[in-house]
C-alpha cells in the first residue's frame, strides 16, 4: 500500500511540471547570442539583444534617428556614399559628450572598427548606444603591416572601415598615417569625420600667434636625435606645439628653456575637457619653476612661441668656464649631471662626455 501511495505522488508532481525536453527546447530557442570576445567572434548573421536599459547619451535621439535614416535609405552610410570607403573618425579627447552624432552613426553602420586600444573603443561604444558592435580590428605600430593588409581586404570585398585613435584625430602623430597612405595608394576612398584634437584646442586656447604654427610632436627620446630637433627649432619662427608625457614633461622644459631663452612665452594644456584640465600661461623659466612645484600628471601639449628676432649665430664654442655655468644653472632646475651636460652640448653639437668632465 505503501508502495502505490508513492507511486501516485510522483504522478501527481510529474503532472505539474512541464515537459523537460519541450523546456530545453524553449531555453535554447531563448539563449542570447554568444557576446564578442577578443579572439572569436560569432556569426555576424546572429543578432545581439539588449541588456537592461541604454545608458543616457547627449545626442543619442539624434543618432538613433541618423541610424533610422540609414536602414530606411538601405545605403552604406545615411546615403552618403556605396563606394568601400575607410573613414577616419575623430573621438572625444577627453569628454565622451564631445561625439558627434555623425562620428556615432559611422561607427555603427561600418563593417569593422580599426583601434589601437580595442578595450577603450568598446566602452566608447556602449557609451554611444552601439547595441550590436561592428567588428573591432587591433590595430597598433607592431601590427600595422598585417593589420592593414586585413583592412585592405576588407574594403576590397566592399566592405567600410572606420579607424580610430584612443583619443582624438587618427593618423596623426599616429599608426593610422600608414593605414591612410596605403588605402590612397591603392585606390580605396578615405573619408574624415572631423572630431576634437589636443593640438589645435591648446592652440586656440594659449593666445599665442595662431596664424602660423608648426606641430611637432614628441621629441625623440634618444638625446641626439633629440637635440638636433632643437637645434633646428632654435630659428623657428611660428608658434611650435609640442606633446609630452608626464614622466617626461620636466626635462623637456627644461631643455625648451635652454634653447629658446628664460623669457620666451610658452602655454601648457593638461587633461584637455577632462576633470583636472589646466591650461596655464608662463614663459619657459616660469614653467619650469611651476613642474617642480608639484607632481605632473596627464598628458600634456605644450604651445611654444616662435622667435621674433634671429639670434646672432655663435662664431666660437664658449669657454671651459661658459659651459661648466651652463651646466650648473641646468642642475639647478633639478636635471642631474649627466643630463645638464647632454643638454648643453646639444645647444653646441658638442661631445656630452666632454662637457660633462668640464
Amino acid at each position: 500500500m505503501g508502495v502505490k501511495r508513492i507511486a501516485r505522488a510522483r504522478r501527481t508532481v510529474s503532472a505539474g511540471l512541464p515537459d523537460r525536453k519541450a523546456h530545453a527546447s524553449d531555453v535554447s530557442s531563448r539563449a542570447p547570442a554568444r557576446a564578442r570576445g577578443d579572439v572569436e567572434w560569432p556569426d555576424e548573421t546572429q543578432a545581439l539583444p539588449a541588456v537592461g536599459p541604454e545608458p543616457h547619451v547627449p545626442g543619442a535621439s539624434a543618432v538613433n534617428s541618423l541610424l533610422a535614416s540609414t536602414t530606411a535609405s538601405g545605403n552604406t552610410l545615411s546615403g552618403e556614399t556605396s563606394e568601400p570607403t575607410l573613414w577616419v573618425v575623430g573621438t572625444p579627447i577627453g569628454n565622451l559628450a564631445d561625439m558627434t552624432a555623425r562620428a556615432r552613426t559611422v561607427l555603427a553602420t561600418v563593417h569593422a572598427i580599426a583601434a589601437e586600444d580595442t578595450r577603450q573603443l568598446r566602452k566608447l561604444l556602449t557609451c554611444c548606444n552601439v547595441v550590436r558592435p561592428p567588428r573591432v580590428v587591433s590595430y597598433r605600430e607592431e601590427n600595422r603591416l598585417r593589420a592593414a593588409d586585413a583592412i585592405l581586404a576588407m574594403l576590397g570585398n566592399g566592405h567600410d572601415v572606420a579607424i580610430v585613435t584612443d583619443a582624438g584625430m587618427p593618423a596623426i602623430s599616429d599608426p593610422g598615417e600608414y593605414l591612410v597612405d596605403r588605402c590612397h595608394e591603392a585606390g580605396f576612398r578615405v573619408s574624415p569625420v572631423p572630431g576634437p584634437s589636443a593640438v589645435v584646442t591648446a592652440l586656440a586656447c594659449s593666445g599665442l600667434p595662431s596664424s602660423r604654427w608648426s606641430f611637432e610632436g614628441f621629441l625623440s627620446r634618444r638625446n641626439s636625435h633629440r637635440a638636433q630637433h632643437l637645434r633646428e627649432l632654435a630659428h623657428e619662427s611660428r608658434t611650435m606645439i609640442l606633446l609630452e608625457a608626464p614622466s617626461r614633461i620636466q626635462e623637456t622644459l627644461a631643455e625648451l628653456r635652454d634653447v629658446f631663452g628664460a623669457d620666451r612665452r610658452c602655454c601648457l594644456a593638461r587633461e584637455l575637457t577632462k576633470v583636472y584640465e589646466e591650461v596655464r600661461r608662463f614663459t619657459l623659466g616660469e614653467a619650469v619653476e611651476w613642474s617642480h612645484s608639484r607632481p605632473m600628471r596627464g598628458e600634456f601639449t605644450i604651445v611654444v612661441e616662435g622667435v621674433t628676432h634671429a639670434p646672432a649665430p655663435v662664431d666660437t664654442p664658449p669657454s671651459d668656464e661658459e659651459l661648466r655655468t651652463q651646466v650648473e644653472a641646468a642642475m639647478a632646475t633639478g636635471l642631474t649631471r649627466r643630463q645638464a651636460a647632454k643638454t648643453v652640448a646639444g645647444r653646441y653639437n658638442l661631445d656630452a662626455r666632454d662637457v660633462y668632465r668640464v
